[in-house]
């Protein structure tokens, strides 16, 4: 009969052996370090990559594993610096203290949702409709977008 494995048991398991003291604990400690540094050298050449497609087409791959994430973090950046350096506005028909708190607020609601959406129900209305309002703010503001 085949034994199901508990993922908490697991997790357990490992704390025990991450706190352990004595010589468990520093041949615990050794052999996690070891292994994070063999990952870091295995993981350079991937570096090296990424770092040539950022020079070369301004993004690299992992851009568009999570594209929603790489989008609203780059943009919601972006909206944000240039409320904070903006100088010029759509006209007299957007107030240019508006114009930079809409900025700000929609910039804002990006870097929340790049940094902390884990598509859960509970998080759709708190950070999923405030980005998808600032994306809709930026389609219909695009050509007032300079600075």
């Amino acid at each position: 009969m085949t034994r199901l494995i508990n993922f908490e048991d697991v997790v357990r398991a490992w704390e025990e052996r991450r706190n352990a003291t004595g010589f468990a604990g520093v041949r615990y400690r050794a052999v996690d370090t070891y292994r994070d540094w063999r990952r870091r050298v295995r993981e350079v050449p991937r570096r090296v990559k990424w770092a040539h497609q950022r020079v070369v087409r301004g993004w690299d791959d992992r851009a568009v594993w999570g594209l929603d994430t790489h989008l609203t973090l780059v943009l919601g950046r972006q909206l944000v610096t240039m409320s904070e350096i903006a100088h010029g506005y759509p006209g007299p028909e957007y107030p240019y203290e508006r114009w930079v708190a809409d900025l700000k607020t929609h910039g804002d609601a990006l870097l929340a949702y790049s940094t902390q959406f884990d598509h859960s129900l509970d998080e759709w209305e708190t950070l999923y409709q405030p980005a998808r309002a600032a994306l809709l703010w930026v389609a219909d503001n695009l050509p007032a977008l300079w600075d």
